[in-house]
């Protein structure tokens, strides 16, 4: 992208450009995936931003995008391969005015609603563009002609540019810049703070493990209608961090600043992120061959119970502490009994949904009642404190 540097600015390792270049250059700059930068969210619904025609029409500004690129040249006055920081939703925005001029370029603007519909869905479908947004465009062209909308597009717009930010520093700026604006959800923050660890579970030979992100599905709809070997990262990594604390964990606020401001050596995040390949394998195949025996003895219960994070972080919290107290911090013997145990008992999770509807919401935190639950139980079926058949009266309100 050609650039004019208005004034710089460093930061230990990294240097910030405040830069200044034409909106529809920057928007040629981007890159084909530009919307999924590992980092970011999906597109959200915003009123504000869906008027975003009007400003550009009416040439007004648009408050400074931040970039981070590859390298800046002074010399040149160019910044090369950019990724958005932060200013994703009013790039989405600007993106699909741009695609929807160039697609209106060759229709015939007096035809009827549906008559455009009818030529244009295809394109639109293939550059997720909405009807919505397009007909703005296709008003603003009527009223304004595309020489206009050409002339507004060449207008030029402030952004941030930075180089040499390490991927924690990439991910401490974005959760920064968007502390003003609508919340960044805690499973999303999660997430981003063990982005290192999302390629080794996918990349497990165990074809039957598929991990799904917050960006993806949410963790609440997520669970009701997962499928058999599905898990959600953020459940994953709150059930790691449960595990190495041997303790439950929630995941919030306070555990997201917590894993961030911890900086010592055996700090969990250090702890997870370093863990080996073969740690993974044992922790993707204890999951699949967990989910499949649970399917099997408890049915589509079976699949629905085990995709919460309150039960994922209640067992891997009992692992933990059992593994810590029995088994000399191995994980491989902790799975190992566990399945077994799973295998000869009888879990009646018709009795723990029966007893987890009956607390009373007004009075518990219902996720920390079933979480502690979850672990006492499993604590107790590892110790070998049941028998054949969980009794959950024991574990819902007290022993």
């Amino acid at each position: 992208m050609k650039i004019e540097i208005l004034d710089t600015k460093c930061e230990d390792k990294g240097i910030c450009y405040l830069v200044r270049a034409v909106i529809r250059d920057y928007l040629n700059a981007l890159p084909e995936d530009f919307a999924s930068f590992h980092i970011q969210r999906d597109r959200t619904n915003n009123v504000y931003l869906d008027r975003l025609i009007d400003t550009v029409i009416r040439r007004r500004h648009i408050p400074t995008l931040v970039l981070i690129a590859d390298s800046v040249n002074p010399s040149k006055s160019i910044a090369s391969n950019l990724k958005i920081l932060d200013g994703l939703q009013r790039t989405l925005r600007l993106k699909a005015i741009a695609d929807s001029i160039e697609i209106a370029r060759d229709l015939n603007l007096e035809l009827t609603r549906p008559e455009i519909i009818r030529q244009v869905h295809m394109q639109l479908s293939e550059k997720g563009i909405d009807a919505a947004t397009f007909f703005q465009v296709v008003d603003a062209l009527k009223a304004n002609g595309f020489g206009n909308l050409d002339t507004c597009l060449q207008e030029t717009q402030w952004f941030e540019i930075w180089t040499n930010l390490s991927d924690e520093d990439q991910v401490r700026k974005m959760l920064l810049l968007n502390a003003g604006h609508k919340a960044v959800k805690t499973r999303h923050q999660l997430e981003l703070l063990f982005l290192g660890v999302l390629p080794r579970l996918e990349k497990q030979t165990n074809k039957k493990f598929v991990v799904i992100r917050e960006k993806e599905s949410s963790s609440i709809s997520f669970s009701k209608k997962r499928n058999s070997g599905e898990f959600h990262f953020a459940a994953v990594i709150a059930s790691l961090v449960a595990y190495f604390l041997g303790k439950t964990v929630t995941t919030n606020a306070e555990l997201v600043s917590d894993l961030q401001t911890d900086e010592s050596e055996n700090s969990i995040r250090k702890i997870i992120d370093g863990f080996s390949y073969k740690f993974t394998s044992q922790l993707t195949n204890f999951l699949v061959d967990l989910d499949t025996l649970i399917e099997e003895k408890e049915g589509p219960l079976g699949i629905q119970w085990l995709g919460r994070e309150v039960v994922l972080v209640g067992i891997f919290a009992a692992l933990g502490d059992f593994a810590r107290a029995s088994t000399k911090g191995s994980p491989e013997k902790a799975f190992s009994l566990l399945l077994g145990k799973v295998r000869a008992t009888d879990l009646d999770l018709i009795g723990f949904e029966r007893l987890r509807n009956d607390q009373d919401l007004g009075k518990i935190n219902i996720g920390a009642v079933n979480k502690r639950a979850v672990f006492s139980a499993v604590r107790d079926l590892l110790s070998d404190q049941i028998g054949n058949r969980v009794v959950w009266g024991q574990y819902f309100g007290g022993r």
